[in-house]
């Protein structure tokens, strides 16, 4: 069997002082109609992309997410994200900008 070299995000939390917005599965992570459209357009030239255009889209999507997240560097105490150092992330979210980030990794 073969070994798993890298980490990969189980869970993703996403939230403020005053209110959770997301708690769960990371390939469960909500994206906006709107962006898996755009991004349909972009990679496909699909404005209306089927279920399988939209699986893609959204694997690739989650992908680079995953990437930037895991690449951020950790810059508070307790070992959270702030999401202003996410561009791609908050681009392909509507989380709020303001918004801390807490992973479980595999």
């Amino acid at each position: 069997m073969k070994k798993k070299t890298t980490n990969s995000i189980k869970c993703i939390k996403i939230f403020t002082e005053k209110e959770t917005f997301y708690d769960g599965p990371f390939l469960e992570l909500p994206i906006p109609d709107q962006v898996i459209i755009n991004k349909s357009i972009l990679f496909y030239n699909d404005p209306t992309p089927c279920f399988i255009h939209r699986g893609a889209v959204r694997y690739r999507l989650l992908t680079e997410m995953e990437h930037e997240l895991l690449s951020c560097e950790v810059t508070t105490s307790n070992g959270t994200l702030q999401s202003e150092q996410l561009a791609l992330f908050c681009s392909y979210t509507s989380f709020p900008p303001a918004a801390i980030i807490e992973l479980s990794l595999e």
